[in-house]
């Protein structure tokens, strides 16, 4: 399946989970591209089976291009979604308010019909706001793209 992967990154940390991710999918034999929300090429949006959005979480919220990319998704009927947001934190907590840029994603989502969501999207820990990702996350990330690949 042709997957694309789209990230939005300020220090880094997001396009290394994003480039994880793509690897472990593309190992599955799937065709992977993994690019910058801003080098998107829209027009070619409905040539992916599966799309994957990952977001740095900016005040408790995923950045605003990631918002706006979402929002003007025009894809197929059942064109697979999942995704995953990076976050400060130690990677043991979940759910706190620097920690819902997934679950908005998530309700964005909901709102376009021919989007499915094919699982539960994942939250990476990076320390402080630079990071670099919080030690096992990377690990984290190839777990999740495992169940992404056997979710297509």
């Amino acid at each position: 399946m042709k997957v694309l992967i789209v990230y939005e990154t300020k220090y880094g940390n997001t396009k290394k989970a994003a480039e994880s991710i793509g690897e472990v999918i593309k190992e599955a034999g799937n065709e992977v591209t993994v690019v910058k929300v801003d080098a998107v090429e829209m027009d070619n949006i409905k040539d992916y089976g599966a799309i994957v959005v990952g977001s740095p979480t900016y005040a408790s919220s995923q950045a605003g291009s990631i918002k706006k990319f979402i929002s003007s998704l025009s894809v197929e009927k059942d064109t697979k979604i999942v995704v995953f947001d990076t976050h400060s934190g130690d990677g043991i907590s979940t759910g706190g308010p620097m920690r819902r840029a997934v679950k908005k994603m998530e309700k964005q989502i909901q709102k376009n019909p021919n989007l499915t969501k094919i699982m539960n999207g994942l939250q990476v820990a990076v320390k402080g706001i630079q990071g670099p990702l919080v030690e096992g996350e990377l690990e984290k990330c190839k777990i999740f793209a495992k169940e992404i690949a056997k979710n297509l």
